[in-house]
């Protein structure tokens, strides 16, 4: 099993009929004008290739080492070549501006990506 990648956006849907997706707005950035506050939603998008079988996927977003919000799940893969697991947070809390972390472990493999929370005026 291997995870391809990790896109971390404004929202992510698969098309019921089509099964194509969709993903908008793409961000690495969160700006806010005052802490504590709280992001209204985000979506993930993880892609993975592997054998049929059942994963165990867990998604965290963690802020100084604290998980905020997690999310788990056990994949059910079956057919085709590569998965695609969508994730959606609501209602994210941003304690104070930094790096936060978007952790993704399936099974024992692990991928990462920051999201850098400013301020502005």
């Amino acid at each position: 099993m291997k995870i391809i990648s990790l896109f971390i956006a404004d929202n992510v849907r698969q098309d019921p009929t089509t099964k194509k997706l969709y993903v908008e707005g793409i961000f690495s950035n969160i700006n806010a004008k005052s802490f504590p506050a709280v992001h209204k939603q985000l979506s993930t998008l993880t892609v993975f290739e592997g054998k049929d079988k059942k994963y165990n996927y867990k998604i965290t977003i963690e802020y100084e080492s604290k998980i905020l919000m997690t999310n788990e799940a056990v994949i059910n893969k079956k057919g085709g070549n590569e998965h695609n697991i969508i994730t959606t947070f609501e209602n994210i809390p941003l304690p104070k501006s930094g790096k936060y972390l978007v952790k993704v472990k399936l099974d024992n493999q692990i991928i990462q990506k920051t999201i850098e929370v400013k301020k502005i005026s």
